[in-house]
């Protein structure tokens, strides 16, 4: 068997040539001063051979450690180097199957017919609170700790950015339960197509509630006839008289006008 320091001082030739360790793992020293790490094996009768990289980037002990592991594949019928192409396949596979990637898959469909302020809704959540915590996973990955932290990052983002801007005080109850939603639905997408097994918002139903809304009460019959009264006196533009005589008969909501 080799030792460091041999490998380590072997020089190169006009022509490749092969220092034995053990078990036909080789080291090759080529002209232009290389030195890579074979392993000549025979499987079902034919020769194959896999290198495991250059020395000293691949020293003699991983050089071993590699060998020894593929010696092990062999006994068991199965050719190294069609195991590790397939390894760096699914490896390749795996990092692109995102929830990212099928997040907008979903958001691309689920938009459709929405109100743009509905579509925005779902870019910010996806891009500012969600993605940037699950995005990078494969969905299988995701779990209910990581929607639990996208609802408290998002809540503290909304009392946060209320505070600095002298907003309304929110304490993001309703964002959160917005985005948890989302989350649930891209899920019970991938389940459908076979990448996860389990929707994790399921774990955190009921978490948060949303903040109770204090609707604008009632306008009492004396007020009624006031505002009545009132509008013809409005000095400001015709088009907002004729919006609040059109609210006044219709009872539509302000959104809908």
């Amino acid at each position: 068997m080799l030792k460091d320091t041999q490998v380590k001082n072997l020089k190169p030739q006009d022509k490749p040539y092969r220092k034995l360790d053990a078990d036909r793992l080789y080291i090759e020293v080529r002209p232009s001063g290389k030195k890579v790490w074979i392993h000549k094996f025979s499987l079902n009768k034919k020769e194959g051979s896999i290198t495991y990289g250059e020395y000293p980037s691949i020293s003699l002990a991983e050089a071993r450690y590699y060998h020894a592991r593929d010696r092990a594949l062999l006994a068991k019928g199965i050719n190294p180097v069609a195991h590790r192409n397939e390894t760096a396949r699914l490896a390749l596979e795996t990092e692109q199957e995102t929830f990212k990637k099928y997040g907008d898959e979903w958001k691309e469909k689920h938009k459709i017919d929405k109100s743009e302020d509905y579509k925005k809704l779902i870019e910010y959540g996806l891009k500012t609170d969600i993605y940037p915590v699950i995005g990078h996973l494969h969905p299988k990955d995701v779990t209910s700790k990581h929607v639990l932290l996208i609802i408290n990052n998002t809540m503290e983002r909304i009392r946060t950015s209320t505070r600095s801007q002298k907003l309304k005080p929110s304490t993001g109850e309703t964002t959160a339960i917005v985005n948890k939603t989302f989350i649930g639905m891209i899920m019970r997408s991938c389940i459908m197509k076979g990448l996860a097994e389990v929707d994790p918002t399921y774990a955190v139903k009921g978490v948060i509630k949303r903040q109770k809304i204090n609707h604008a009460r009632p306008l009492s019959m004396k007020e009624i006839r006031e505002l009545k009264e009132r509008i013809p006196l409005y000095n400001g533009a015709q088009t907002t008289r004729n919006a609040l005589n059109f609210l006044f008969y219709t009872m539509l909501r302000t959104i809908e006008v």
